[in-house]
């Protein structure tokens, strides 16, 4: 058995030369693409007794993972600018936004809590919407999460 896995910047071609069993070739193959901590936990979305979901806060520990923005931070980020208007006006600080990130690892439901303004939060929710994300695990299942990310802007 081969596989090539990319480690950082790294390919790394992968040969056993022994048999393995069906669950050592699994824990191979499912091992995760580089990612980074993006976000930070508001709450894990639950079923309650009608199957209705519903947003449960529960501490970082009780969580398996957050979702993670896949790629490196370099990668992710690649492109961002700062916007002309922004730019413009010396517009600084800090934006902040709650959003969902489905067990499919999709977004949703993207609210900002800190508006900065100036075309500032429109080019993180492209650059939000065009990523790819590793969906949380809560209780050993891949479960829709709401999450906060905070970009700080400032100019050079």
């Amino acid at each position: 058995m081969a596989k090539i896995v990319k480690n950082g910047s790294c390919l790394l071609l992968i040969i056993a030369l022994t048999s393995c069993s069906s669950a050592e070739q699994a824990a191979v193959q499912e091992q995760e693409p580089e990612s980074f901590n993006l976000f930070q936990l508001v709450g894990v979305f639950v079923a309650d007794a009608d199957g209705k979901l519903e947003l449960k806060r529960v501490e970082d520990s009780e969580v398996e993972r957050i979702p993670k923005a896949i790629g490196s931070p370099a990668e992710f980020f690649r492109g961002l600018g700062y916007p002309e208007e922004a730019r413009r006006n010396q517009i600084e600080g800090v934006t902040r936004m709650h959003l969902t990130v489905r067990s499919s690892g999709e977004i949703e439901d993207l609210e900002i809590i800190d508006k900065l303004g100036h075309g500032i939060e429109d080019l993180i929710i492209g650059f939000l919407e065009n990523g790819s994300f590793l969906p949380g695990i809560y209780l050993g299942e891949t479960v829709a999460m709401r999450v906060e990310i905070s970009v700080p802007f400032q100019l050079p």
